[in-house]
């Protein structure tokens, strides 16, 4: 079975609901943006951290970006302007699975 029955989903806050409540746990908010000039594999993902992707139609908007404490851009090759969202995730959340390999986080 996939994940989607094995973790908690909270539907119906909006994008400053979640935010607020992230802060509020010191949960780095990190999302995904094609024009960041950081690149996912130089973020800290050791911290407690929420990923936030956005449409596939249209990405985060400027103001959700600002919101967000950071974001990163998965560096890419050729024409290919960013990737389908299920794919970026799992870049993202294999890339913060790397960097937590060797330490004790649960």
């Amino acid at each position: 079975m996939g994940s989607a029955f094995r973790l908690p989903i909270w539907f119906g806050p909006s994008y400053e609901e979640m935010i607020e409540w992230c802060n509020e746990r010191n949960l780095q908010t990190v999302c995904a943006n094609v024009r960041s000039t950081l690149s996912h594999d130089e973020a800290d993902w050791t911290l407690p951290s929420a990923l936030i992707m956005g449409p596939e139609s249209e990405g985060l908007s400027e103001d959700e970006i600002a919101l967000a404490g950071n974001s990163v851009r998965i560096p890419m090759q050729g024409a290919a302007e960013s990737l389908n969202v299920a794919v970026a995730a799992g870049v993202l959340l294999y890339e913060a699975a790397r960097q937590r390999s060797h330490l004790d986080i649960k």
